[in-house]
């Protein structure tokens, strides 16, 4: 699935809109939100991020890779 989201995010947001139908765009704003209080996602603010999914294609696949941060293994 995580493979889907990084190379064709509005495949990825159709599943989840299929899924969970209304409640899929609060759910990936609440991700968005929580990528980017805890350091996984720069430059991008959960509308931001909810529209590149529902606009899909390569830009918004680009745009979303370049914001998300790996996370630090320091343990």
């Amino acid at each position: 699935m995580y493979d889907v989201f990084l190379s064709d995010p509005g495949k990825f947001y159709k599943a989840i809109s299929d899924f969970f139908g209304a409640g899929a765009e609060p759910l990936m704003r609440l991700i968005a939100r929580w990528l980017s209080e805890n350091g996984y996602m720069e430059n991008l603010n959960p509308d931001e991020f909810v529209s590149l999914l529902k606009k899909g294609g390569d830009e918004a696949a680009q745009i979303i890779r370049r914001s998300l941060k790996p996370p630090i293994r320091g343990d």
